[in-house]
């Protein structure tokens, strides 16, 4: 295999990374698992820095469907120092020194250059003469191809330096120098410096100046004051060169990501299968909305038909997870959610109608024969009220007791989703309709109701959240009785930021704390307002729209068949290789779920999303198969395990917009004194120091901190190897002019 050749899309190959791994494990280089879209071990990995993985290990990590990046563990056991370019002003300072080509990998931001290490030598992370530049030895990691990036960029061979096509070349001696112990104040540097620290200064001057703001003429006039003053001044030129540098790098940050503008993966409708997701983008293209929005509505759609009718066992026992599912997709007005929603959801009304038509004589016949008995039952107590006569009296008595038992039940027109319902009202129309029952809107005021808008702010939701979990609902309170076995509800519904943003707030308190948003699963789309061509009308092909209303029909129609077996709906298993792929997915999330892990601020939400995959598989599976087959595939699984990895982003988005997420309210404090700071960097000691009366633990400043790396608000830390060992932030001179707008 020539590693060099290959590259991938944003899903995971596992086959791929388990092959590069054994050919990594083959050149003397250990490797450990890392985990997806991230740089942090998946495992205890000291051990493999003296010992290379088994065969066996390898498979574990990286084959059967286990979804990790890989990375090459550095330093003597491998014979590698690996030089990380993080930025364009890294990559020229490195192209100037006109080294032999060596093995080298394409990331998301720079370029990873391979080099044979020398004996002693360790990790370094930006030293104030090697901008942008971190070296990974004895205790490093370095993460490597075909791992992915958590921007969507795949880890890549560079063309012409990869595996076969170049040597291993030895480390440069420079970036063995040593790095200086101490930062000399910026405030001191005005005075001048002695020979050997001038560019640095220059340097950190232009760094401060830059922060300040003005044009690169005006900065480098400074420069050359402030050089005029050394008893022996840099060349002009010199200086001039240092300053365009460090303002380019200033001015090439990139803009950070705004608190209210949220980056989330895009959901295509290749996440659904066959005349489902053909129909959901025929619908995405017609309405120029983003495919997240169909592809939500149409899982929801697929829930309304089929909920009841099927559940899931992934161990093929008592466990199950029925067809139930919430959808809830974030988008401003304007967005043309109207239009997706009736959509989608039209052959469900159509349903409706026509089932009602053919019903409809004997509706009428139903509600004759219920209304004669009723009167007639009314006739024969009022007698038995007052027959003195004993036998006569029996006898009226079990006449009454015959039309009561030969009364039919009230047969109603079927109804398969509602826009807008109470509590009360919903149980009703669950026992009304085989205990089945949608909620399909594009407004959110569902939660106002559930809130307690009609209850003085007390409304009891047990029903809605019964609902979720296909739990007994039994309700005896004063003339209201209610007794439903197992209940399926469905949400599909689409609202705006705005109304998402007040699910914590008031009345809707409660929400997070008795599971009501944990069993959501949200789409938090980018929005295309102002980017959509008006005069572009692209129709839904006919034949698309066709297969797409006789497949939901056709769900709908097994519900005579689904009954057969005294109602009990058929129990959907995986395949082995599906289970064993949902099973790799639950650890996962298990094992990134508690204090000072990735989902600690949503783990209410994680921890229902194997769940959930089980749910989405179950869906798609009926979709493509009815009832034909009642075994779920490891395509299937694969297919639904995508969606979710998104959907984690997509909900962490909305969490944060609703301001539960504690990690982003950490940030957003941190922020207000980062743009308070006179200097372009500041120490992470500062800033405890600073805040202590909300950060008395530094791993909860440290989480904080970066968030506000991964939005560019400020740099990744940078450790200067001091005394006191200090860790430093840059900070991104964009931010001021945020500030100054109001907007950071």
């Amino acid at each position: 295999m020539n590693l060099q050749t290959i590259s991938i899309g944003n899903n995971f190959k596992t086959s791929l990374t388990l092959e590069f791994a054994r050919k990594y494990v083959s050149y003397g280089w250990s490797v450990i698992p890392v985990l997806q879209n991230d740089k942090k071990p998946a495992i205890p990995w000291k051990e493999f820095q003296q010992r290379f993985p088994t065969d066996e290990e390898l498979v574990e990590w990286f084959g059967n469907g286990a979804r990790n990046n890989i990375a090459i563990v550095t330093g003597s056991i491998s014979n590698l120092a690996v030089i990380d370019l993080d930025s364009d002003q890294a990559v020229a300072f490195y192209t100037e020194k006109n080294l032999s080509p060596t093995l080298t990998v394409k990331t998301a931001r720079g370029f990873h250059a391979y080099f044979k290490t020398k004996i002693g030598v360790r990790n370094f992370q930006q030293r104030d003469d090697l901008p942008n530049i971190d070296l990974r030895a004895d205790g490093g990691i370095v993460v490597a191809p075909p791992s992915v990036h958590k921007s969507g960029s795949v880890y890549e061979w560079a063309k012409g330096r990869g595996i076969g096509e170049v040597e291993i070349q030895e480390l440069p001696s420079w970036v063995l120098a040593e790095k200086p112990e101490e930062k000399t104040p910026v405030s001191q540097l005005y005075k001048g410096v002695k020979n050997g620290s001038r560019n640095n200064a220059v340097a950190r001057l232009a760094g401060s100046w830059v922060g300040a703001g003005g044009s690169l003429e005006e900065i480098q006039e400074k420069a050359h004051v402030w050089n005029s003053g050394n008893n022996d001044p840099l060349p002009h030129d010199e200086v001039d060169r240092t300053i365009k540098s460090i303002y380019d790098l200033h001015h090439g940050w990139e803009s950070p990501i705004l608190f209210d503008r949220i980056e989330t993966p895009e959901i295509q409708t290749s996440s659904l299968p066959s005349w489902l997701g053909d129909y959901a983008r025929a619908v995405s293209l017609n309405t120029q909305t983003p495919p997240a929005m169909a592809v939500m509505i149409g899982l929801a759609a697929i829930a309304t038909c089929v909920q009841k009718r099927f559940v899931v066992s992934p161990y093929g026992d008592d466990y199950v997870e029925p067809l139930s599912i919430w959808t809830a997709t974030i988008l401003p007005p304007a967005t043309r959610k109207t239009a997706v929603l009736n959509a989608m959801t039209a052959p469900l009304s159509e349903w409706e109608n026509k089932k009602a038509i053919e019903l409809n004589e004997e509706i009428s016949e139903n509600e004759t024969v219920r209304m004669v008995n009723a009167k007639t039952i009314d006739r024969l107590q009022n007698e038995a009220s007052k027959c003195s006569n004993h036998d006569e009296r029996k006898m009226l008595l079990n006449q009454i007791n015959e039309l009561k038992i030969n009364t039919p039940k009230e047969i109603y027109p079927p109804r398969l989703w509602t826009g807008d319902v109470t509590p009360e009202r919903l149980q009703n129309l669950l026992a009304e309709h085989g205990e089945k029952m949608s909620v399909l809107s594009d407004e959110g005021g569902i939660f106002e109701v559930m809130s307690g808008l009609y209850n003085n702010g007390q409304a009891n939701i047990d029903v809605f959240l019964k609902g979720h979990a296909g739990s007994s609902v039994r309700v005896d309170r004063g003339n209201r009785e209610a007794h439903l076995n197992s209940p399926a509800l469905s949400f599909g519904l689409t609202v705006q930021p705005e109304v998402a943003s007040q699910l914590s707030q008031g009345n809707k308190k409660h929400f997070r704390g008795n599971g009501t948003l944990a069993r959501f699963l949200y789409a938090l789309p980018k929005n295309n307002v102002g980017l959509r061509n008006i005069s572009q009308r692209q129709p839904i092909p006919e034949p698309i729209k066709k297969s797409y209303h006789a497949g939901i029909f056709h769900l709908l129609d097994l519900l005579d068949k689904m009954y057969k077996d005294e109602g009990k709906p058929q129990i959907l298993t995986l395949g082995h290789e599906a289970r064993e792929s949902w099973l790799r997915f639950a650890q996962y999330i298990e094992l990134n779920q508690g204090e000072g892990k990735e989902f600690e601020s949503i783990q209410d939400w994680t921890g229902k999303l194997p769940g959930a995959s089980l749910r989405i598989a179950g869906l798609c599976h009926v979709v493509e198969h009815g009832d034909t087959s009642l075994i779920v595939s490891q395509e299937t699984m694969e297919r639904s395990l995508d969606l979710c990895e998104k959907l984690i982003t997509h909900a962490q988005g909305v969490f944060e917009l609703m301001g539960g997420d504690q990690v982003y309210a950490d940030a957003r404090y941190v922020l207000k004194w980062v743009i308070e700071q006179p200097e372009a960097d500041f120490k992470r000691s500062d800033c405890q120091q600073a805040l202590r009366g909300r950060f008395r633990r530094v791993d909860r400043l440290i989480k904080a901190l970066e968030v506000l790396s991964e939005r560019n608000y400020i740099s990744p830390p940078e450790k200067l190897t001091t005394k006191k060992p200090t860790v430093i932030h840059h900070i991104n001179p964009r931010i001021f002019e945020e500030a100054k707008n109001g907007l950071a």
